[in-house]
This record gives structure tokens, sequence and C-alpha cells, in this order.
């Protein structure tokens, strides 16, 4: 029989970048994501405090029409602007624009490591058939910060904007003795068990 040592399931997130209101509220207007020029906008935000798993995104996309789909990928920065890809979620079904629904949760994989000291941007992607329009609010605290436009895939522009709603979720990585320590335990809960069945 072979036992298996996990960390505990109840890991909870840490908040990383918040600028909803109470009760996760949002302004209703924002940024147009997809549309005829198939624009990508997106805000950045930098991580402090240690290094970090990427776990959700919560963001309040509204759809107004066409494909009811929007891509959020997270990407490094290179001089100020997005960089590489690093990872992407893909979640339909979103809230009609100007609903007043509550945001939507993007489900990255948790093995993407955001780390301290970096910036990073979000951007939002549309399907790019020309039609698909979604919209991206803005969010209801005043936050004003660096976030990035392209239209058609062309170069990426950057600049100060009124932000658009989201948070960013994520569970700290352990520091190497911590892992030290957990794989002793494991190793001893295996020898443990071998004795055991051996009587």
């Amino acid at each position: 029989m072979l036992t298996i040592i996990a960390l505990p399931a109840a890991v909870s997130a840490d908040i990383l970048y918040d600028n909803f209101g109470p009760g996760d509220t949002y302004s209703n207007g924002g940024y147009l994501i997809g549309g005829t020029d198939a624009q990508e906008f997106g805000p950045s935000f930098a991580i402090g405090g240690g290094d970090f798993f990427l776990v959700t995104v919560v963001a309040a996309v509204g759809h107004s029409f066409g494909v009811n789909q929007v891509t959020l990928s997270l990407y490094d920065s290179s001089g100020g602007l997005p960089g590489n890809v690093l990872e992407t979620s893909v979640l339909g079904g979103l809230p009609d624009f100007g609903s007043g629904d509550p945001p939507s949760t993007f489900n990255f994989s948790g093995l993407t490591v955001l780390e301290n000291g970096e910036t990073y941007f979000l951007i939002a992607s549309s399907v790019n058939d020309g039609n698909a329009s979604l919209t991206w609010n803005f969010n209801s605290t005043d936050d004003i910060g660096r976030a990035s436009v392209r239209q058609n895939a062309g170069a990426w522009s950057a600049g100060p904007f009124v932000m658009p709603a989201f948070r960013v979720n994520g569970i700290a990585v352990p520091e190497p003795g911590a892992l030290a320590l957990l794989s002793i335990a494991a190793i001893g809960h295996l020898i443990s068990e071998r004795r055991r069945r051996r009587r």
C-alpha cells in the first residue's frame, strides 16, 4: 500500500492585489475587449512579500455580444510592457455587461510562480472574429495604475489608466527549509508504515 503525504487541502490563498469595493463592487463602465480591432487590454500588478503560486484571478468582465468567452493571460514584464505569456485561463458564460452581477473567477494551474519584486500583466482578449465584444469594468475605488493595450496583435502601448476591477489570489511558495522538513516527515512516515506491515 502506497502512502502519499500531501500538503493540507485547506491551505488558504493570500490576496496579492485587490481593487474591488466592499462586497466586490465595481463601476459600470470599462474597457473594450475584442471588437472589430481585436483589442487586448489589461493591468499590471507587482508582487511583494515573497514568492507565490498563482491560483485564481477574480475580474469584473461582462459580455456585450458575439462569442461569450474571454481569455485572461498572465504576462511577465519586459521594459514596462507585456513580455512573454506565462499562463492563460479561458472562461465562458460571463454575465451580461451592465448587469451588476458578481465578478467572474478565472482558475490557474497553481504552478506558475509570481516572484517577489516582479511586475506582471493580466491581459484580456476575446475570440478574434471581429465580432465578439466584452468589457472589463472599472474599479470603484479610484485605483489608477499602469495598464497596457494593443489592437490587431500589433505593438503594445502602456501608461496610467483607471484600473479595471480585479483581484489576484496566490499561495505562498514554501521556504526551502519547510520543504526539507516535509520531505523528512514523509520519508519517516513511509519507513514507519513498512515496519508496521512487516510485523
